[in-house]
């Protein structure tokens, strides 16, 4: 009865209040379907507001269910409070015509005229491209007096642009500072400490052991820990059978040796654990396991190392990995302190700790081009500023309404008392600011950089990039595609191997080609990669014959021949090398696949039919009794010896292995039938 009343209601004004649950929509789809049909309200007259888009988009879909189609609902406006007030304002530009005379001022442009020069644009081809002519536009920078110090690299996507650019700068000679930070888990010291746990936690299971050794911080070397893992996994290693002596085959030294060196730590950190219930002595066995190790010691020796290398960033990384673990020991101890823990719960605090720590850098000279992202570097004022990756929908970034909390859930909390989180609205303003402030920084040179992509990577210049050639008609976008002549060497070299690459595949070189050959042909800096450019573009794949003598060695003589070698050589020869030449074999591993067991009963019937034809008897005279103490003869060795044991490890692979001999019973008897009935 109300719901009814609400929607035949003639009052200007009316309010409904009801829980979730209750109908709502349904009244209010009804209410604006009864002024429509019953009242003969026009459609262009009504507006129905929700909170969500989720919610406009449900209101419609029930409208048109309702009322008989889209064309019913075709001039009524429906839809959140945002995107109504959106639709009822002038589009506005990210820069107007007074903040267009601030930037130019800022650029020192007073007149359009002067804009060519204070803005750059770029459309590459791919990010290798930006990255390229974003190197020789910094050069071109500094040509003109602004030191490097004074410039700044934007990239949107500082993961995807990081290597190309840092390749590019390191190429032309540019000093750079990359304004990033890396977490602290991914570190190896951060890495033992949870391995080492997990570990001792888990009575030496055999992956996180590995792990431990693998880290370069648990007293084993690269290739100790290579021979390590290889024979682990070869004969099945786990638990307690990793604290005793290597006994299984031949043992490689240099596998008991990290053997040796990895465990005794281990080993005396579990019985540690055993005896700790407080979270406090936890952590006081973990730094007893980390100054056993002398990590701290091996740490300082590596970033001494990398000073005498000049990686300086890295060094002051290195620096930092212990002081951020002592930190954080130090916070879990004083919080956690007396309490029981047990230790699955302590690793999973540890490793929410060492998430929330970040490892970064400050330059290590001061005449360096900084290179970041919009979020790190908007605070730095800089002559020039480039940026890269400038497409809709990241430059700015698009921000939704449609997290996990949207925005009617953000206002609802925030009226509950709770602290105000900003809302989608609130978050485009900060990223429109960023970018605003991001453009208007630079006092001399402003240069914005995207890619052209193909197909499902094609991108869209942003509209800022739209905006400042409306504004200012005579700049032009440069692009790889028609590429201005070289400012580089290294630009220079690029564009050369790029033409001889053209010139082979068309059978000749243009005038341009021969005199930038010429050029680097006579620089001792270029000859040498010349001759490397020109090796790969005549490069033969094929090598001279081996010769009889070698070829024999390889694959054996007389020559063996199958389908399996004649379907690997023809998809690839070198396949074929590797795997019947070279006789390449990935690591065995301590473990059953059917694979291996369509081995194993192929060699025991193999050896099986080699002892018939040994025998010399007729097949009417070999009896079932026959054929049963010959299988007693070849199974046992040959369960002892496959995979290293492994069908004699568990309870598990002893059920396999007795499954494989009765299939294997089951075939001896059926050759043998089949041979005595000829």
């Amino acid at each position: 009865a109300e719901q009814y009343a609400a929607v035949t209601s003639t009052a200007r004004a009316l309010a409904v209040i009801a829980g979730p649950g209750t109908g709502k929509t349904k009244t209010l789809v009804a209410r604006t379907a009864y002024l429509l049909e019953t009242r003969g309200v026009p459609a262009e007259r009504i507006t129905a507001v929700t909170f969500t888009n989720q919610a406009a988009a449900e209101m419609r879909a029930r409208l048109e269910a309702r009322l008989g189609g889209p064309s019913a609902v075709a001039g009524m406006t429906i839809g959140t409070f945002h995107a109504i007030c959106k639709s009822l304002l002038p589009a506005k530009p990210l820069i107007g015509d007074s903040e267009r005379i601030a930037l130019l001022r800022e650029l020192g442009a007073e007149n359009p005229r002067d804009a060519a020069e204070a803005i750059s644009l770029f459309a590459g081809t791919s990010r290798t491209a930006e990255a390229e002519a974003v190197a020789d536009a910094i050069l071109a920078a500094a040509d003109r007096g602004i030191r490097y110090r004074d410039m700044a690299v934007i990239a949107t996507d500082l993961d995807a642009y990081i290597t190309p650019v840092s390749r590019a700068l390191r190429a032309r000679g540019i000093p750079f500072f990359t304004d990033a930070k890396h977490p602290l888990a991914g570190y190896a010291a951060a890495r033992l400490v949870v391995n080492a746990l997990l570990s001792a936690s888990r009575a030496f299971r055999q992956r996180d052991v590995l792990e431990t050794a693998k880290t370069g911080l648990a007293g084993v070397s690269p290739e100790d820990a290579e021979e390590f893992e290889l024979y682990v996994l070869r004969y099945g290693m786990r638990g307690n059978l990793l604290t005793a002596p290597f006994a299984r085959g031949e043992v490689p030294p240099a596998a008991e040796r990290a053997r040796a060196a990895l465990m005794g730590p281990l080993v005396e950190l579990r019985a540690h654990l055993v005896g700790a219930a407080t979270a406090g002595a936890k952590t006081e066995a973990l730094y007893d396991y980390l100054l056993r190790l002398d990590v701290r010691g091996q740490l300082a020796a590596e970033a001494e190392r990398l000073r005498g290398e000049g990686r300086f960033e890295l060094m002051e990384e290195c620096a930092q990995v212990y002081n951020m673990l002592m930190e954080l020991f130090t916070q879990m101890h004083a919080i956690l302190g007396d309490a029981p823990v047990s230790t699955e719960r302590y690793i999973a605090v540890l490793q929410e700790g060492l998430s929330t720590y970040e490892v970064g850098v400050i330059p290590t000279t001061a005449d360096q081009v900084l290179f970041g992202s919009l979020g790190r570097t908007r605070a730095r004022s800089v002559s020039a500023l480039f940026v890269l990756g400038a497409v809709e929908g990241v430059f700015p970034a698009q921000v939704r309404d449609g997290g996990m909390i949207d925005d009617e859930e953000l206002a609802e909390l925030s009226a509950l008392g709770l602290p105000a989180l900003p809302s989608s609205r609130e978050r485009t303003d900060k990223e429109l600011a960023d970018v605003y402030g991001a453009v208007a920084r630079p006092s001399r040179l402003l240069y914005l950089s995207y890619p052209l992509g193909v197909g499902a990577e094609a991108a869209v210049p942003c509209g800022l990039i739209d905006r400042i050639t409306e504004m200012f008609p005579g700049i032009r976008t440069q692009t790889d595609i028609a590429p201005a002549p070289p400012v580089s060497a290294e630009t220079g070299f690029s564009r050369l191997v790029a033409r001889l690459r053209t010139g082979v595949d068309e059978g000749g070189f243009d005038a341009e080609t021969r005199a930038l050959y010429a050029a680097f042909a006579s620089s001792p800096e270029y000859a040498a990669r010349l001759a490397q450019a020109e090796a790969a573009l005549f490069h033969r794949s094929s090598p001279e014959p081996f010769g009889q003598e070698l070829a024999a060695a390889l694959y054996g003589a007389p020559l063996y021949g199958s389908a399996t070698r004649l379907e690997t050589f023809n998809a690839c020869p070198f396949k074929h090398f590797a795997s019947f030449g070279l006789r390449i074999e990935a690591p065995k591993e301590y473990r059953e696949r059917r694979a291996d067991e369509g081995a194993f009963c192929h060699e025991a019937l193999a050896e099986f039919t080699e002892r018939l034809i040994a025998l010399q008897l007729p097949a009417a005279e070999i009896t079932p009794d026959k054929v049963d103490e010959l299988l007693a003869e070849i199974l046992p060795p040959l369960i002892a010896e496959h995979n290293n044991g492994v069908l004699l490890d568990t309870a598990r692979m002893r059920a396999l292995s007795a499954r494989l001999v009765r299939r294997i019973k089951q075939t001896a008897h059926a050759i043998v039938r089949q041979l005595a009935a000829g």
